[in-house]
């Protein structure tokens, strides 16, 4: 990702796209067969349309349209879009661009940067309001891991109204956090919370406790592997509520990341801060001996993606990477549990979550460079992963990895032949040369691969050139009538033949015969010789 690109990073709450098949489009401000000048549809509407805080009789006339990432939009537009989105879903299911009977504010993207992050998107409860306009319960839960790291989840109910396809099994979610609390160096918090809502219950939780200010005195580096702007909450409240004599708080995150906090935060917490471009082979020395290790992983649809590697614990602070979207309340444990059972509970949800995210070839090199933190013979392991969704996993660790290198395979290999056709012609002569050339047909059909199908008989060497110039690969048939081919077959094997020098596809012969079946030798022989 960079700035003026095209940009391969839509959320998935408003995209239309069918599972298995390329989920992707343009995000605005950049070059996409139309004006760099002109934004997207939905981000202009959006920014036209920004509601006004709520009225106690109003709907939302925020324009209904899709909401972008600020990694791949600048600050401005997406904020006003998200802000806008987010009202339409909250207030006014019915309401359009212009309807509805609430007052609406048009904030240009110019106008963004003065208003800040927090009053266009709004507090984290708002924009949890369910449909009757009640804030929606989150719960903040504190859990203990054995390697000595406190976990900070936000529970989401399964009544939490939480929109796009990653939510669509409506199973509760978690926002996952995690705080490593080395003894005699700074601490370092990995993720971030990512509504007001939940960053003000945690900051309840450890209100005038002597837990809060050790935190805020001892933490000294932030890791933030997803960013969408939802995070700024939790992001400037660890900055600003640290001790103001205390050394400036170091954010780590790759460079997408990197720029979209300077884009947000505001001047006062990146006055307090110091943000650090995570590169290839970046390390964080989490105390002697102890070497936390980064891995860019970017994905068409997280371009600002990476894992954090902790060898001390064997821990894989994994991002998106291996999550699910399932509530685990304070009473139930943190962790998956062994054997199939424990696969089972979480299986439909992890493979969810991965068919959202993770289905290109960019997403399965990205699995790999994961895989490669395990290659040294006698090296540190993976013993555990902790995603920024759902549960910290233990039992499964190496079946789920596995099972996402399995699950890329299959979507790249459908898309390969989601995007192949092959060519099935044929002559015949009573009708068995056909039958055969259906079946054959109807078996790679089934591959999910098109077919395009022609009757010989039928079809004119014009037609017969042009099928092949589209198809990756073609089948003839033939009969064999007094020891050879018939005309029409002949005449299609010449076109074949002219067109070899030029492209080369994988080909195929078969045939229909009750006796000697000379035609079948004889295409197979020369189309050999054809090269």
């Amino acid at each position: 990702f960079s700035p003026g690109q095209p940009c391969r990073y839509p959320t998935p709450s408003l995209a239309s796209r069918g599972r298995g098949k390329m989920r992707v489009r343009r995000c605005s401000g950049v070059a996409a067969n139309q004006a760099a000048a002109t934004p997207a549809p939905a981000v202009a509407a959006a920014a036209a349309a920004v509601a006004a805080p709520p009225v106690s009789h109003g709907t939302a006339t925020a324009a209904s349209g899709a909401r972008e990432s600020p990694l791949a939009l600048g600050t401005c537009s997406v904020l006003v879009a998200s802000a806008a989105l987010s009202a339409t879903r909250r207030r006014g299911r019915g309401a359009g661009a212009h309807g509805g009977h609430g007052h609406s504010r048009v904030v240009s993207v110019a106008q963004c940067a003065e208003v800040g992050v927090s009053s266009l998107l709004g507090s984290g409860a708002d924009m949890l309001n369910n449909e009757s306009g009640d804030v929606a319960e989150v719960q903040v839960v504190q859990g203990q891991m054995p390697n000595g790291v406190v976990q900070f989840r936000a529970v989401y109910s399964k009544d939490t109204p939480r929109y796009g396809e990653e939510f669509d099994r409506h199973e509760g979610s978690t926002e996952n956090v995690y705080l490593l609390k080395p003894e005699n160096t700074p601490w370092v918090m990995v993720g971030a919370l990512e509504s007001q809502s939940s960053t003000n219950e945690l900051l309840q939780q450890l209100k005038d406790t002597d837990a809060k200010q050790e935190l805020m005195s001892r933490l000294g580096h932030l890791v933030l592997q997803y960013f969408d702007g939802k995070q700024v909450p939790f992001i400037e409240a660890l900055i600003l509520q640290r001790p103001a004599e205390s050394t400036p708080l170091l954010v780590h995150g790759s460079t997408p990341i990197i720029i979209a906090l300077k884009n947000n935060l505001s001047q006062e917490a990146l006055d307090r801060c110091r943000l650090v471009p995570v590169k290839k082979n970046t390390t964080l020395e989490i105390e002697e001996g102890r070497v936390m290790r980064f891995v860019l992983t970017p994905t068409e649809k997280l371009p600002e993606a990476l894992v954090a590697f902790d060898p001390a614990t064997g821990t894989l602070f994994s991002g998106k990477f291996f999550s699910a979207h399932r509530t685990i309340p304070s009473t139930a444990q943190l962790f998956d549990t062994r054997g199939i059972a424990g696969w089972e509970q979480y299986a439909d949800d992890w493979f969810h979550f991965f068919d959202v995210y993770f289905f290109t070839k960019t997403a399965q090199a990205a699995i790999r460079k994961i895989f490669m933190l395990a290659e040294n013979l006698h090296g540190p392991d993976v013993e555990e992963i902790a995603p920024l969704h759902g549960p910290v996993i233990q039992e499964q660790v190496w079946k789920l990895m596995a099972k996402y290198e399995a699950w890329t395979e299959q979507k790249i290999r459908e898309e390969d032949r989601r995007d192949r056709e092959v060519l099935v012609m044929y002559a015949s002569a009573y009708g068995h040369t056909k039958t055969l050339a259906m079946a054959i047909a109807d078996g790679i059909r089934s591959s999910g691969t098109y077919v395009n199908e022609m009757d010989l008989e039928h079809s004119s060497a014009a037609e017969v050139s042009r099928a092949l110039e589209a198809c990756d690969g073609f089948v003839i048939g033939s009969p064999t009538l007094a020891g050879e081919m018939p005309t029409q077959v002949k005449e299609a094997l010449g076109v074949v033949l002219s067109s070899a020098a030029e492209t080369k596809v994988p080909c195929g012969v078969f045939g229909s015969f009750g006796w000697s079946g000379e035609a079948v030798d004889e295409l197979q022989s020369r189309l050999k010789d054809g090269g």
